[in-house]
């Protein structure tokens, strides 16, 4: 592989990593749960309908996921 070209997938790399939440406490958006799962958000907004995955809504009526729950609906789907 080009050394370049390596050095610029190491770079995005540890961007990616950096937007991603690192500790279990973490309540996701809608928009991190899919960054989280690699889905769309769509996916996301119909799995949240039909009941196959646990959400909250904070105090701003924010729809919010826990790392948990993100995690049991990616091995149950």
């Amino acid at each position: 592989m080009d050394l370049a070209l390596k050095e610029r997938l190491d770079q995005l790399e540890k961007k990616i990593d950096g937007k991603l939440p690192s500790h279990d406490n973490y309540w996701f958006d809608t928009k991190d749960a899919s960054i989280y799962l690699r889905v769309s958000t769509k996916t996301i907004h119909r799995a949240r309908i039909c009941g196959s995955l646990n959400y909250a809504k904070d105090k701003k009526n924010t729809i919010r996921y826990k790392k948990d729950w993100l995690d049991d609906y990616a091995m149950n789907r």
